[in-house]
């Protein structure tokens, strides 16, 4: 909870106009800055946004690697999305929810069954993952096994509980800085580069809540990353207005 905290004064030596950029002017407030910025609509995305996207992003890499290892195409992006979910459990000046499950759908193709990538958020409850001692993680589930994945494990099943394969790793920050660095000087592509890692992972976060926020599906050209007839949904990809002087170009 971050409370109902007063309007108040800027901290001396902080340009609170240029802070807030193309968001709309408001009065300061302690909990629109640093740190809890992200619950708000005017700067951030969530939870969905804020931890979410990594979760999604190893959900969609493990994917991935399983779908190409059965001669098949990675994903991208999905065509059908929908979220539900609210602020159910906290009560304070967060906007975005604290309770949600997002459905993204992949579409059947070329004879290959379809693909559904579900997150779910729970940010106030104590329990773990499926008995494993991480309270954020993913699954990947086949017809075979599924894997259970973590910031620093992974344990794969065969059957119903059978273990057949663990390790470990280091999934914080400091590798990739490390991988970064080594491209800047090697010029080959990063472990997470921008183009096939960091934008589709953070594309889902985006219409997760686009959708949360329209209470309802939308459906998505993957192509040209545009919503198929919905006016109302293609509004929502960009700011209803950027304050002045922080505007887009026209391109």
């Amino acid at each position: 909870s971050i409370g109902f905290p007063a309007d108040g004064q800027a901290p001396q030596g902080v340009d609170y106009d240029t802070w807030l950029g193309p968001a709309p002017k408001r009065p300061f407030n302690p909990r629109r800055f640093h740190g809890s910025w992200r619950w708000f609509f005017d700067y951030g995305t969530g939870d969905l946004g804020n931890d979410g996207v990594h979760r999604l992003d190893y959900a969609r890499w493990a994917f991935n690697t399983a779908l190409i290892a059965q001669g098949g195409d990675p994903l991208y992006l999905p065509t059908k999305v929908t979220a539900h979910g609210g602020k159910w459990y906290f009560n304070d000046a967060q906007q975005w929810p604290d309770t949600l499950q997002a459905n993204f759908e992949y579409p059947q193709q070329d004879n290959r069954p379809g693909k559904l990538l579900t997150y779910e958020m729970r940010v106030w409850t104590p329990y773990n993952t499926r008995g494993h001692d991480l309270n954020e993680g993913a699954i990947v589930y086949g017809d075979q096994g599924y894997i259970v994945m973590g910031n620093r494990h992974w344990k794969a099943y065969a059957g119903r509980e059978e273990l057949v394969a663990a390790g470990k790793g280091d999934n914080n920050a400091r590798p990739h800085i490390r991988n970064f660095l080594d491209c800047v000087k090697s010029r080959q592509k990063p472990n997470a580069d921008v183009e096939t890692v960091g934008h589709p992972s953070s594309f889902l976060t985006h219409v997760g809540n686009l959708a949360w926020r329209l209470g309802r599906q939308v459906v998505l050209d993957p192509e040209t990353e545009t919503f198929i007839g919905d006016e109302q949904a293609n509004a929502m990809r960009t700011r209803p207005e950027y304050r002045k002087p922080w505007t887009l170009p026209k391109v």
